[in-house]
């Protein structure tokens, strides 16, 4: 083999990061994430029952908890839900996260009284943005079938107080 082809394969080598390389915490995603939502509320059998579309930004604190506000469409129809800002966001939505050292993790999120989201998801960009899925949820304590995605990009590290 000739020094060149040897130089790119060892350039190629070190640009490789597997996920035992990946260094996360849940300091990784501090800050303000704008997301979508796309997907689908299913039966219990499997079919599709409603069509889900939706943004919103959460807040993670840097040590597992988060603060969401979300404007969602099912059917073509705002959702019903708790209270809301106004421009028709859903406020109030809390939660706690979880980011395990190869940038995977989880996270609850409640709506109110028996009704949030168990979610999935992949930190990129060195915390810039957040792929996740729905694992799980509930409404009325209910279980719900979700087939739902969404991504995240960071907006700031913290949100500025109203009055400044």
């Amino acid at each position: 083999m000739n020094a060149a082809l040897l130089a790119s394969m060892a350039v190629a080598a070190t640009c490789f990061i597997s996920p035992a390389d990946a260094h996360c915490s849940d300091q990784t995603i501090k800050g303000d994430y704008a997301f979508t939502i796309q997907g689908n509320v299913l039966s219990p059998e499997g079919t599709v029952v409603q069509l889900v579309n939706g943004v919103g930004i959460v807040a993670f604190d840097g040590v597992g908890n988060l603060v969401q506000e979300d404007f969602g469409i099912y059917n073509g129809v705002p959702s019903p839900g708790g209270p809301t800002n106004p421009s028709g966001f859903h406020t109030g939505e809390t939660g706690t996260y979880s980011i395990n050292p190869d940038c995977t993790g989880s996270a609850t999120l409640v709506f109110g009284p028996g009704t949030g989201l168990n979610l999935a998801f992949v930190v990129a960009g060195n915390g810039a943005t957040l792929h996740n899925v729905v694992s799980g949820g509930t409404i009325d304590g209910v279980p719900v079938l979700l087939q739902t995605r969404a991504d995240f990009e960071r907006i700031s590290l913290q949100r500025k107080a109203a009055d400044d």
